[in-house]
């Protein structure tokens, strides 16, 4: 070995060593720093919950009867769809044919699905701090109906809204929610389609 080459040694590793100690310590540091960071984020912004869905759907389940159907802040379950409510709406055969504008507030307090027409209003709220829903201006307990039954929709101000059930509405991925309720629960069924006028 040359002089040169064990100055470098002797002088760059003592160099190198004491670079690497103090980097190595403020990547300690830093990652504290993170660490204790990241917890508050965690309990600030709920990382801690259980991942929800909202929103919401509607349907045609036979030629006098369509439906409309929500989950609100409903726990995520692999291959099912959670619901938090299934409102059925009834009246003449073909009733429901017309043009029908849509708006909602999934996020808001409380929770709204409009569907309009120049016949009538159909509408969902659920207040997510009692957990009640309310259309037609009846106002529903989840906790003991979460499915309802708006008969003589088609006609404005006679309407005649009930509740009809309290049942699991975890319905599978695939499914038609509306459909798979009715196949399900022949109770329901009865009151909602054979029940029609």
């Amino acid at each position: 070995m040359s002089s040169s080459q064990v100055f470098l040694e002797v002088s760059v590793v003592p160099v190198l060593d004491i670079f690497h100690r103090k980097l190595k310590n403020v990547m300690w540091k830093l990652l504290i720093a993170l660490m204790a960071s990241g917890c508050a984020l965690g309990h600030s912004t709920g990382a801690d919950k259980p991942a929800t869905v909202t929103g919401g759907g509607s349907a045609p389940v036979s030629a006098s009867v369509t439906a409309m159907w929500g989950a609100v802040d409903e726990p995520v379950l692999s291959g099912e769809k959670p619901l938090t409510f299934m409102i059925f709406f009834r009246g003449k055969e073909g009733w429901y044919h017309r043009t029908w504008r849509f708006s909602h507030k999934y996020k808001a307090d409380p929770f709204l699905m409009v569907y309009a027409s120049e016949l009538t209003t159909l509408k969902a709220e659920v207040n997510r701090t009692v957990r009640t829903l309310s259309t037609f201006g009846k106002v529903f307990n989840l906790t003991t109906a979460n499915v309802v039954l708006v008969d003589h929709v088609d006609r404005p101000g006679k309407e005649v809204t009930v509740g009809v059930a309290h049942v699991d509405l975890t319905v599978p991925e695939e499914a038609r929610p509306a459909h798979w309720i009715l196949e399900q629960y022949e109770s329901i069924r009865s009151q909602v389609i054979s029940g029609g006028r």
